[in-house]
């Protein structure tokens, strides 16, 4: 309803896509590191993807596994039938055909709903209009870029891709179309928000490791650091934990999102 307060709405997804990211990168890691107890060393399943600096890089950095399959099985092979049988396709047919059937597997590979589906159809046309304009603009490309203006992609990606998991959570198409109409029409703009403002340090604190692993470019960048600082960084981390599970104990889910797939 637009009694909600705007910047709740935007507390509540900016929190939600953070939490998602955090569910499966912390499930993935612990299969790793159980993994490791057993002489297997699984490949990482994330590469700090809310630094992405367009669509298609945070599709490499988001869920790899998925994401390396449906390229090599999805895309790949529509891409070369398509160039090898239909050449008389424009280009841009050639580059966005296999885009729609890779996000589409995608979409069915979480679940054969009607949410899941607009969650797949939306990240095909941001796919589709980011390589349309990569076609036609090639400047555009994130490797043509001065350092603050992939910066500013980079949170306009971002953005979009906060908004993109709407449908993901979402109980019904008319849910999703909701949420998106009131944030866009500004609906309870002047209600007073009601969330905790200690969620946007919380938040902030939980991409501080993707801030480090960006800077060193290792996921294991802890070891760079002598064992005091790897003490106190454990410590502080076991600390906020235990803060975390004490506040959210109420409503905390036992679950792993991603065990429903």
């Amino acid at each position: 309803t637009s009694s909600i307060a705007y910047f709740d709405r935007w507390a509540g997804i900016i929190g939600y896509g953070i939490y998602l990211y955090n569910d499966f990168a912390g499930y993935t890691g612990i299969m790793r590191g159980i993994s490791l107890f057993f002489g297997f060393n699984l490949s990482p399943n994330f590469m700090v993807p809310y630094f992405a600096v367009s669509f298609s890089d945070f599709w490499n950095r988001w869920h790899i596994s998925l994401s390396s399959w449906l390229r090599d099985y999805v895309y790949f092979p529509i891409s070369r039938y398509l160039k090898e049988n239909q050449r008389n396709l424009s280009t841009l047919l050639l580059i966005t055909t296999p885009i729609i059937f890779t996000m589409l597997a995608s979409s069915l590979w979480h679940g054969f709903t009607s949410p899941y589906l607009i969650w797949g159809l939306v990240y095909t046309v941001m796919m589709v209009l980011e390589q349309w304009i990569f076609l036609k603009w090639p400047a555009f490309r994130p490797q043509r870029q001065a350092f603050l203006f992939k910066e500013l992609r980079g949170f306009f990606i971002f953005i979009c891709v906060t908004f993109a998991w709407v449908p993901f959570t979402a109980a019904s198409p008319g849910e999703t179309l909701a949420f998106w109409k009131t944030i866009a029409k500004g609906s309870g703009w002047f209600t007073s928000p009601s969330f905790n403002p200690w969620i946007w340090p919380l938040l902030i604190l939980s991409l501080i490791v993707d801030v480090f692993e960006v800077r060193y470019k290792d996921e294991n960048f802890i070891f760079k650091y002598p064992m005091i600082v790897r003490s106190l960084i454990l410590a502080v981390t076991f600390l906020i934990l235990f803060l975390a599970i004490t506040w959210s104990s109420p409503s905390v889910t036992n679950v792993f999102l991603y065990q429903n797939f």
